[in-house]
């Protein structure tokens, strides 16, 4: 599983600071800088969380986006469905895609790389294309 750590609330929250840190763990934090305060559990941990999400909801997006230029075709009004019932399944399926980001709770995605080298996005419902 490919995620984020203190490391990243670090520098995300005092970008030119001198540190070290080893794992994921406050108390391994060696703060070497005398211009910038070291931040406090509290506060990297509601960094971390905030920056999860926010990289989540990018991976997200991105396939999302991909999956939505892949459909492309199937919208435009001159593309020959068989039936209307098809067109429309196109239709909503893509409107789910679109819909997919709002409201979402990404405490339990997970994003991992699989044996090809492709970001797998986990514990997220994507729409099935009509087939």
């Amino acid at each position: 599983m490919i995620d984020l750590d203190y490391s990243d609330s670090l520098n995300s929250l005092r970008p030119n600071a001198n540190y070290s840190v080893i794992g994921n763990n406050y108390d391994s934090i060696i703060w070497n800088d005398n211009n910038y305060t070291k931040p406090t559990k509290s506060e990297l941990d509601t960094e971390l969380i905030r920056l999860r999400h926010e990289w989540k909801m990018n991976e997200i997006r991105q396939k999302r986006d991909r999956l939505l230029v892949e459909s492309d075709k199937y919208s435009l009004s001159d593309f020959p469905h068989s039936t209307d019932e098809i067109k429309n399944s196109w239709l909503s399926y893509r409107q789910l895609l679109r819909n997919i980001t709002n409201n979402l709770d990404t405490t339990s995605i997970t994003i991992d790389i699989d044996d090809n080298g492709e970001i797998r996005i986990n514990n997220l419902t994507w729409p099935i294309p009509p087939s």
